[in-house]
């Protein structure tokens, strides 16, 4: 018996075209003008300084996807931070997933 209708496979590229990586930062409480300091807990040395909470998760984002591109582009791995910092007394923690 033959099928006339075959199934295609699907290749790992066409289920995961588009890598995503797990940003994770720490925003710290804003000081007494209202500035705050937001930081990358799982990759070190990124951090943005602003006044709103989008403003600074938006730079963030940016410098993020930047240095994972970066990394990628020169076949260097990625020196996450295991475990990832966590936040102090008053600070608080967001995750985005970050298309590259």
């Amino acid at each position: 018996m033959t099928d006339s209708n075959p199934l295609n496979l699907i290749s790992e590229a066409e289920l995961n075209p588009v890598p995503v990586f797990n940003c994770i930062v720490i925003l710290e409480k804003p000081d007494d003008k209202g500035c705050r300091t937001g930081r990358v807990a799982n990759l070190g040395g990124i951090s943005s300084t602003g006044f709103s909470e989008r403003d600074i998760l938006t730079a963030i984002v940016k410098k993020f996807k930047a240095s994972v591109q970066e990394y990628s582009a020169n076949n260097q791995e990625i020196p996450w931070i295991e475990p990832p910092q966590k936040p102090s007394d008053g600070e608080v923690q967001r995750f985005i997933p970050v298309h590259l």
